[in-house]
């Protein structure tokens, strides 16, 4: 099959750009006027010199470049030199008003897209249509030089045989190797392109009976394309019009002869692109039939025009025919989205749209649609063409993979993977909210330099490692250490992660914080072995107080006898001390074990502490300051008062004692409300309403270590004779007997606070407690300005966190003071409220109130610390727009606090 006869070398839509260099201004307007009279919309910049050609290249995007040969100070073949400097694919014509043969003979060699001769200038608007064409066809590819591997063959339609082999000579002159049949007729002409094949025709346009055009227009009625150059003495206006809308590759004259190489080269050069072009479509359709998309075109309209073999299968056709036809819009998609059919219907580019897609069987799909539109003359929309991938299947792992992935983000538990080699390549939030991590602090880096541990020897790491890369499960309790250095134990576990032939592709850990947990089970063991020895000295305080009996009663005995000698009675004297000092330390471990005689009584707290106050100043020593201070309708509890008595005082002789330099002693009272949470890490047993007696002293304080064994009967830090170690233990046992809690607060050079919290009587209460909630109910409401909380204890963190956000509240948090200043800084908008810890490691909460103050001199600020409010602040008052709330706090409180500051002028 021969292809069809090409039209005239089209070019691009929208108007043409020239750069035409040129001395002489009217030429160049002459250059103008003949393109758009030939019908060609052209804006032209015009240049004369060498730098304003540079700069016009550097800065502007030109379609052509036509330039004068002879300029003044430079030539056309400089500007075409800098053109190609600065690697730019323009073509470039010489427009000159007389060249010789040898210089037509440099153009050829240098690669200059063609020439003009000004008094030739009809054929311009041609020569400019087909050095586009060129460009097109050539694309970024290296131009054909002029010789091929191959000869040329060649047919050449000439009446004078002089004048063709003057033109073969000329052509092989040039380098181009020639096989060339010479005919003049017609008859020989149709016998030769018969029973050869030929690359170019050449044909003298003024022959005896007929012409070149005429033999043009003959070969393609024959069917044959071959690429025609028409040889003429003359070219007037009649004829470049014939040349230029008939098809015809070229046009030379004979008196200019030297260019027949150069357009040669051109005719060559186009040929070998279009054969190159075909076999590209070739393959483009072998690709578009073979590819596992669905490809097809579609009207403006949405109806089907072609489609390939896997959009038929995507459809669930049968044949490529029941597909064609069918719209895009109401056949093809379920419910098409009206903003991109559209789109599609005003011929606008479409990239990954989804679709719902229906089959012909009716099971639900979902294709992923691109189309690009492909335009007609004057820029009309002729058609689109698409691509639709079935995206069923990847949906669906897609939406699984999200649900998992909402599922690891939002678990309570530290999730990360790692590679092979224990480098970081994934982490879930909770990483980041239990070791303060952030994703690219860790991801890439291996997991020993993130999650470091002074806990496990290495050879136990080994271990852990070598039953990984056994693809075993490993599960262990380890103590990690987090970002901000605080130690937190974790229950781990790690799993190998698979390749489907077996090999280790990474490994998956998860993890769950059991600090907190670990913490009540210490608390809990620690109350356990409280009862255990309370048990045995209660059991050997009665069993020596029936010896105590029988030795007491018998110096007793002895004593009363009149004729007892001096001597001996002095030496039961002695005897009946011993024995009363021993009866003092039976009942105090008869108060450790809660094994003495109570007399309950319903008492106010404040008025014991009233009464008692002359007495502990007498008993703590003019040096030490005492303050009391006894909240005002104090909630009542039952208790017997000789046995607070002795509770206060045992406190206050254990406060002198850390302060033998004097300081401050504090007695406070204050009703507390326990909510769950806070009963449970206090180990009341129960939620609800509690009278807190507080004793604080400034001395100097105790590590965890001594914290861990305070109550135990018979310990003591002081010196050998100074202590019998029973203070503390007797106010446990009174604590607990009485049916509360005791918890002690201190860290060394800061001092102690002991909280004693005992239940509140419900008939004395209840009263004051629905009295107080309507006073809540009134501060209830919550708001939306933005917090800054700073806490480093972060079970209390969260617990904030979650109050204040369920008030409505924006809350930022942070781990410790320095990182609460930062975020202050970066905060948008502002900061109307601090609420932060007192003491916390490096930046302390007063110290980041007074920078924050720098920063946000509006924001109030409320402090928190398990010391009382007189001890916490012993050292300052609070400042103006700051408040305080003591810790345990209920959620109630934290808000109720967090709004009255908040309503502060």
């Amino acid at each position: 099959m021969t292809e069809s006869i090409p039209d005239r070398p089209k070019l691009p839509a929208g108007p043409l750009h020239l750069l035409i260099v040129e001395d002489e201004p009217a030429d160049a307007e002459l250059c103008l006027l003949e393109l758009r009279k030939a019908g060609l919309e052209v804006h032209g910049d015009v240049v004369s010199t060498a730098k304003e050609f540079l700069a016009r290249l550097e800065t502007g995007e030109y379609d052509i470049i036509l330039a004068d040969y002879a300029l003044p100070g430079w030539s056309g073949l400089d500007a075409l030199q800098t053109l190609r400097n600065l690697q730019k694919n323009i073509p470039f014509l010489i427009v000159s008003g007389d060249l010789g043969d040898e210089t037509v003979a440099e153009l050829v060699r240098v690669g200059v897209t063609d020439y003009i001769l000004k008094d030739r200038m009809a054929r311009l608007p041609f020569a400019i249509r087909q050095a586009l064409e060129e460009k097109k066809l050539r694309g970024q590819k290296r131009k054909i030089e002029g010789t091929s591997s191959d000869p040329v063959r060649l047919l050449y339609v000439e009446d004078n045989q002089t004048d063709a082999e003057l033109s073969l000579q000329i052509l092989k002159k040039a380098g181009f190797e020639i096989r060339a049949d010479i005919v003049d007729t017609r008859e020989e002409f149709t016998a030769r392109l018969a029973a050869n094949a030929y690359d170019v025709i050449i044909s003298d346009q003024h022959l005896p009976t007929w012409t070149g055009i005429e033999a043009f227009e003959h070969s393609r009625a024959l069917g044959f394309n071959i690429p025609v150059i028409l040889v003429t003495g003359t070219l007037n206006d009649e004829m470049a019009a014939q040349i230029a809308t008939r098809g015809l590759t070229d046009c030379v004259l004979k008196d200019r002869l030297a260019r027949l190489p150069l357009v040669l080269g051109r005719v060559l050069e186009m040929k070998a692109l279009k054969e190159q072009g075909k076999q590209h479509e070739t393959n483009y359709r072998s690709l578009v039939e073979r590819a596992p998309y669905g490809i097809f075109q579609a009207t403006p309209d949405g109806k089907v025009l072609m489609a390939n073999p896997a959009l038929v299968e995507m459809l669930g056709c049968e044949t490529r025919d029941a597909v064609l036809n069918l719209n895009l819009f109401t056949d093809l998609n379920q419910e098409p989205d009206a903003a991109w059919v559209e789109q599609y219907r005003r011929g606008e580019p479409i990239d990954g749209v989804e679709a719902g897609w229906k089959r012909r069987d009716g099971r639900p799909q979902t294709a992923r649609l691109s189309s690009r539109p492909v335009r007609g003359k004057e820029g009309v929309l002729a058609r689109s063409d698409l691509i639709a991938e079935n995206i069923t299947e990847r949906k669906r792992t897609e939406e699984a993979l999200v649900m998992l992935k909402k599922a690891v983000d939002t678990s309570g538990e530290v999730v990360f993977m790692t590679g092979r080699e224990g480098v970081i390549t994934f982490i879930n939030p909770e990483f980041t909210r239990l070791y303060g991590h952030k994703e690219a602090e860790v991801v890439g880096k291996a997991t020993p330099r993130i999650l470091s541990s002074g806990t496990k020897s290495p050879e136990v790491f080994r271990d852990y490692w070598r039953a990984l890369l056994e693809k075993r499960v490993v599960r262990w309790e380890i103590v990690n250490r987090t970002k901000d250095g605080r130690l937190v134990t974790v229950d781990a576990s790690a799993n190998p992660i698979l390749e489907e032939g077996g090999e280790i592709r990474g490994f998956l850990a998860i993890q769950r914080d059991v600090t907190s947990h670990k913490q009540l089970g210490e608390q809990f063991r620690q109350a356990q072995k409280m009862e255990a020895v309370g048990r045995l000295a209660g059991g050997i305080a009665h069993d020596f107080n029936n010896l105590l009996t029988v030795i007491n009663g018998y110096s007793d005995l002895l004593l009363g006898e009149p004729d007892l000698p001096p001597v001996h009675k002095s030496r039961v004297e002695e005897i009946k001390k011993a024995g009363d000092r021993a009866a003092a330390l039976t009942r105090q471990l008869l108060a450790f074990s809660r094994q003495q005689v109570l007399q309950p009584e319903v008492l106010d707290l404040s008025a014991v502490i009233s009464d008692l106050g002359k007495m502990l100043v007498r008993l703590i020593g003019e040096d030490i300051e005492l303050a009391v201070l006894p909240a005002k309708d104090l909630w009542r509890v039952k208790a017997d008062p000789s046995q607070i008595e002795q509770v206060l005082m045992n406190l206050a002789v254990n406060g002198r004692d850390a302060m033998p330099e004097g300081g401050k002693l504090t007695i406070e009272t204050a009703n507390v409300e326990l909510d769950a949470m806070r009963a449970d890490t206090h180990l009341m047993g129960r939620p609800g309403p509690y009278v807190m007696l507080a004793v604080s002293d400034t001395g100097c304080g105790m590590n965890a270590a001594t914290l861990g064994h305070i109550f135990e009967p018979f310990f003591t830090t002081k010196e050998k004779g100074k202590g019998t170690g029973l203070g503390l233990a007797t106010v446990y046992g009174i604590v607990k007997q009485s049916g509360g809690s005791i918890w002690v607060y201190s860290e060394p050079g800061r001092g102690t606070t002991f909280k004693i919290y005992l239940p509140a009587v419900e008939e004395e209460t209840a009263r004051a407690r629905r009295s107080a909630q309507l006073g809540e109910r009134a501060q209830e409401r919550g708001g939306s300005e933005t917090i800054l909380l700073v806490e480093d204890e972060e079970a209390v963190r969260s617990f904030a966190r979650a109050v204040l956000q369920s008030k409505g509240y924006r809350v930022l948090e942070a781990a410790g003071g320095e990182e609460g200043l930062r975020i202050a800084r970066e905060a948008r908008p502002p900061i109307q409220l601090l609420v932060t810890d007192l003491v916390m490691p490096g930046l302390g909460g007063r110290e980041l109130a007074r920078q924050l103050a720098a920063i946000c001199p509006e924001t109030k600020c409320l402090f928190m610390s398990g010391y009382t409010e007189e001890a916490a602040m012993r050292s300052a008052p609070l400042a103006e727009g700051s408040a305080f709330v003591q810790k345990p706090f209920t959620a109630d409180a934290m808000a109720r606090k967090v709004r009255e500051l908040l309503d502060t002028a």
